[in-house]
């Protein structure tokens, strides 16, 4: 049940954002409160998997963006991760400085690999690709609304790293 009311709040959000006039609705958030939410919402699929989610994002980060956008894009990174991991963790960390917030999401799963990654940013802008989630192609389009960029690496052997990076202050 979890997974069709996701989905369905995801393409609200998503089709919402294709409106013409569509305004994104700019915010102060407290990260680690998003971050928290995701957490408790996710629970039940990783305790399935045996996976631990952590919440490591210092209370102090903030970001000015557009809350149900943001919490898409994340929710769909960690299901991605939930989905590889088994037996493992799923960190959820930022970082923020004078000229960016980055948020880092690293698992210890399945390594998506050099060429996977290479194809995902290939395809950015290509059709949605039904096989992975909700699609790389439609978290870039979400991301340009909200003014972010989204790099992904694989940090060791197994897992991969993405992160979210966002200019401090929204700007």
């Amino acid at each position: 049940m979890l997974d069709l009311n996701e989905f369905a709040q995801d393409f609200l959000v998503w089709t919402t954002a294709q409106k013409e006039g569509f305004v994104v609705q700019q915010e102060r958030i407290v990260l680690c409160r998003i971050v928290e939410e995701i957490v408790s919402l996710y629970e039940p699929a990783t305790n399935i998997s045996n996976n631990t989610v952590l919440n490591l994002v210092p209370a102090s980060v903030t970001l000015v963006s557009d809350p149900h956008i943001l919490k898409l894009i994340i929710r769909n990174l960690v299901d991605n991760a939930n989905k590889y991991t088994i037996n493992g963790e799923i960190k959820m960390e930022a970082v923020q400085d004078i000229s960016t917030v980055r948020i880092i999401i690293t698992d210890t799963g399945r390594s998506m690999g050099k060429d996977r990654v290479a194809d995902i940013f290939s395809n950015a802008n290509g059709p949605h690709d039904a096989s992975h989630g909700f699609g790389y192609s439609i978290l870039f389009e979400l991301l340009v609304k909200i003014n972010g960029k989204l790099a992904i690496d694989t940090p060791g052997d197994t897992g991969n790293r993405i992160t979210l990076i966002f200019p401090n202050g929204g700007e």
